[in-house]
């Protein structure tokens, strides 16, 4: 796989990003779940809060505390969250906890949450089951009472307290770091400094390191968690 990527743009040519994540399709394709990392979620909520905020900041200050009312913004807000993160299928509007267990043994020993906790959460979460329509004000007046009573333990399991962030970014050199650009770290995660592959990278664009193109793909949201074209983002660049 031989693809010419011009890593001095920040944007590229829709027609040619498109062919570039359909040949990605066969880069990535499915894997098992596995837990996201703190540069996911992060990108979740700063995604649902630039789509849903509208310039409103205010609001978009309470959502950063974790503080949902219940008027039409936060609901969708609140909805794109859950989306996000898979606590909510959309598609069969229905509240998923399988994976939250999960979530939380891979980061567990970066906070002080008790598993007992957690299972009560992931308890309730399922719990919720399947609700008549997923409408934003629909979806969270049935999940409202879960955040309120959980709020804490979501913060601990899905990254909403910095010092646990920034514990995994000290420890974790594995992890994409606040501020490091997804090209950055796409380099880092797949090359050597200082390697004739990395020199080549930078000289020309050309890369025929298939996880390298994964990873860039997937960290700028041209592929989902799942390998699936996202036109969406691609849209947006």
């Amino acid at each position: 796989l031989n693809l010419n990527l011009d890593l001095n743009s920040s944007t590229m040519n829709f027609v040619g990003i498109s062919s570039l994540v359909i040949v990605a399709l066969f880069v990535g394709g499915n894997a098992a779940w596995k837990p996201f990392s703190p540069e996911e979620t992060l990108f979740t909520y700063t995604r649902c809060m630039e789509d849903n905020a509208k310039g409103d900041l205010a609001l978009a200050k309470k959502w950063m505390t974790w503080k949902l009312e219940q008027d039409p913004k936060s609901a969708c807000y609140a909805k794109c969250v859950l989306v996000g993160l898979e606590l909510f299928d959309e598609s069969t509007k229905t509240f998923k906890g399988d994976n939250i267990l999960e979530q939380y043994n891979k980061y567990k020993s970066y906070t002080s949450q008790d598993e007992a906790g957690v299972k009560k959460f992931q308890q309730a979460v399922q719990a919720l089951g399947t609700i008549d329509s997923s409408d934003c004000v629909k979806v969270l007046q049935k999940y409202g009472p879960v955040h309120a009573q959980f709020t804490d333990v979501q913060k601990n399991v899905y990254f909403g307290k910095k010092e646990i962030t920034d514990k995994i970014y000290n420890a974790d050199p594995t992890v994409k770091k606040r501020n490091e650009t997804m090209f950055r770290f796409c380099e880092r995660s797949n090359f050597k400094d200082g390697s004739p592959e990395l020199c080549t990278l930078r000289k020309t664009g050309i890369t025929t390191n298939n996880k390298h193109l994964d990873c860039l793909f997937r960290g700028l949201r041209y592929l989902d968690r799942n390998g699936k074209i996202n036109p969406d983002e691609i849209k947006r660049d």
